[in-house]
């Protein structure tokens, strides 16, 4: 989660950007850094799914070790819930 004070930093010094070089080319370097990342995001994703074909085994040792945290997370949520409520 990102706080609402960063996401607004971000949106002024996009926008101090965007003065700075013109939008057409703001537009073209932001639309090729988001194709970058989604090329990138789309590699990882395509190299996950040959793991779990040809090693099965490391897959699923990867995903209880992701769901684990995740479990971890949420009890950390919880528990910070739990001592917000009892505060009061």
């Amino acid at each position: 989660m990102v706080s609402d004070e960063v996401k607004q930093l971000a949106q002024g010094v996009q926008n101090k950007l965007r003065d700075l070089i013109g939008s057409e080319k703001f537009v073209e370097v932001y639309k090729s850094v988001r194709m970058g990342l989604k090329q990138k995001r789309d590699g990882r994703k395509q190299a996950q799914k040959i793991v779990a074909a040809v090693d099965p085994e490391r897959h699923a040792k990867r995903k209880q070790r992701i769901a684990a945290k995740h479990r971890e997370h949420k009890r950390r949520k919880i528990m910070a819930m739990k001592i917000g409520r009892w505060m009061r």
